[in-house]
């Protein structure tokens, strides 16, 4: 496989450039990239959609399979209560305090690429690219410049619903986060744009 990658984050403030609550990670070896958007509203969402988007490139989840997924989000999701609770909450203010019960939130959105073991003779190598997301980041399909599908949405005016996301606290609630999924055919050259809801906006 020959890809190319470039990643691009900045902040909401481009003064405090610290406060992005997003993550991102690339694997070219396997074909694997995330973005996790980490809602800013709650707390310690940055630390929580980098530890998702770490985990999807160390060891992807099976969100096919509802129990494996569990237990892979319960994974993750101890190690952000272990990491938030090496964090000194002393200093915190009322308002930031009362969301530590409720925990972070994040978007999330990762494909694979990986070559067709068959491809058909005389024909370019084509490619395999599977893609799965909870909630509103989305994904571009380009081919010669030209858009030819978008994934998980349509149009931007599905961006205005509030998004499912996936949170670091059970709380009761995880029967309602399945993924969306995507499974195509591409070929070289085109490219696939990976972005979170304001940028994909």
């Amino acid at each position: 496989m020959n890809f190319q990658a470039r990643g691009f984050q900045t902040a909401k403030d481009i003064d405090h450039p610290e406060a992005c609550q997003d993550a991102w990670g690339i694997d070219l070896s396997t074909g694997i990239a995330v973005i996790a958007d980490g809602v800013s509203s709650a707390i310690f969402s940055q630390q929580w959609a980098c530890i998702l988007a770490q985990a999807v490139i160390n060891q992807p989840p099976n969100p096919y399979d509802p129990t494996s997924f569990g237990a892979w989000l319960g994974q993750q999701r101890l190690q952000w209560h272990n990491l938030v609770g090496g964090i000194d909450t002393s200093t915190l203010a009322w308002h930031q305090t009362a969301k530590l019960a409720s925990g972070a939130f994040t978007t999330l959105l990762w494909t694979h690429v990986a070559p067709i073991s068959t491809p058909e003779q005389g024909k370019p190598e084509t490619y395999r690219l599977h893609g799965f997301a909870i909630g509103d980041s989305c994904l571009f399909h380009f081919r010669n410049d030209e858009l030819i599908r978008t994934f998980p949405l349509d149009n931007s005016a599905q961006l205005e619903a509030l998004p499912v996301v996936l949170g670091s606290i059970d709380l009761g609630n995880d029967h309602l986060m399945q993924f969306a999924s995507l499974d195509i055919e591409c070929a070289e050259g085109d490219q696939v744009v990976m972005a979170t809801d304001a940028v994909a906006e």
